[in-house]
């Protein structure tokens, strides 16, 4: 992709990602955004999936994998107990992925950034040979260090909550491969 196609390319995807906020001083995209600090500790999350390891596009629309990553990263966050403030997302992308797929993965992040008022920033999008690689920072705050949880902070006398419900992630993905995505939509 020519310097000028890319520059196209991120002008777009700004334009899918971009919300008014109050804590968004500039989104410069490619990577990089100017925002206003927490009011507390800033808390760091990263999240990464392959193609072909952690998702396979034969039964995820782009749509739905943008979504996906930044739904695993909101939900680690809220496990930690603090509260997500932005999100930003890298995709590199096979050459045959183009302007079409990006919009719509875009799309799917921002519709679900948007739900939980947080502010999708400084984007980015470089080239993968071989597989789709996804990587998501999500930037929260928290009032103290002593409200963190860690995955193995719980306790005798903590509660543990689950939330959805176990194994329909997977059954969704057998009725897919056994049925088509056709079928199971109707």
């Amino acid at each position: 992709m020519n310097l000028s196609a890319q520059n196209e390319l991120n002008r777009r995807i700004r334009e899918t990602v971009n919300r008014k906020s109050s804590r968004v001083v500039q989104n410069l995209g490619e990577g990089t955004a100017i925002l206003k600090p927490a009011k507390g500790q800033c808390v760091i999350h990263t999240e990464a999936m392959v193609e072909g390891i952690h998702f396979d596009l034969t039964y995820t629309t782009p749509s739905e994998l943008g979504h996906r990553i930044l739904a695993a990263g909101l939900a680690s966050i809220a496990a930690r107990g603090v509260k997500p403030l932005s999100a930003s997302v890298s995709l590199g992308l096979r050459y045959e992925q183009g302007e079409i797929f990006v919009g719509e993965f875009f799309g799917g992040a921002a519709r679900l950034a948007q739900s939980h008022k947080i502010d999708l920033v400084a984007e980015n999008t470089f080239p993968s040979p071989s597989f789709l690689v996804v990587h998501l920072v999500i930037l929260a705050e928290s009032g103290s260090q002593k409200n963190l949880v860690s995955k193995t902070g719980a306790r005798e006398g903590h509660s543990v909550f689950l939330v959805g419900t176990p194994g329909a992630s997977a059954a969704g993905l057998t009725a897919l491969k056994r049925f088509g995505r056709r079928e199971c939509e109707s």
